[in-house]
């Protein structure tokens, strides 16, 4: 926790910004969650500057999502371990901004993921970052379409899971005797 009160760290903040002298100050300052909330407030892009520490704490990268809407470019700066994590990303897009195009390979893969970022109007990050399959479904349709097609792909990629599992049950119980299958002996 911070030894400074939120007005002089703003103070503090466009101080450094104002001389040139933030980024040296970041290095200092880089495990400082207060500072560097409060420093986002004026710019954003410090979250660069954080430490990789709390660049990897899901709690605080929310908290700054939460209080930064539009702002998902951000992502790039969040932890490789955060950019994979579903749940997280997901969170993001419904902020807006570019987040999708910063997902792991695996989210941009992952048509839960294409259909949330499309419905959250961004379509042509979608089409332009998302996996070959991804883009396959999206393309040369309107967004209206995208979004039908990816949740028709999602549909059908859930049916075969389903229909898997139950093969997989099955066959880990055996043949079913003949005459509860309703056949004579």
């Amino acid at each position: 926790m911070s030894e400074f009160n939120n007005e002089q760290i703003k103070f503090f903040t466009k101080s450094l910004v104002d001389s040139g002298k933030l980024d040296s100050m970041f290095k200092l300052m880089s495990n400082d969650k207060d500072f560097i909330k409060q420093s986002m407030k004026s710019k954003p892009g410090v979250l660069a500057h954080a430490s990789a520490e709390l660049r990897d704490d899901k709690q605080f990268m929310t908290e700054i999502f939460e209080s930064h809407s539009n702002c998902g470019h951000l992502l790039q700066y969040a932890s490789d371990r955060l950019r994979d994590d579903k749940e997280f990303v997901s969170k993001v897009l419904e902020g807006g901004g570019f987040a999708f195009e910063h997902a792991s390979l695996r989210l941009r893969a992952d048509k839960e993921i294409g259909l949330q970022a499309v419905k959250h109007g961004w379509w042509d990050a979608v089409r332009d970052f998302g996996s070959q399959e991804i883009k396959g479904i999206v393309s040369w349709k309107s967004t209206d379409e995208a979004i039908n097609a990816l949740e028709d792909a999602i549909l059908t990629e859930k049916r075969i899971e389903a229909h898997e599992k139950l093969q997989s049950t099955l066959s880990q119980k055996g043949p079913a005797p003949k005459q509860k299958l309703g056949m004579k002996l």
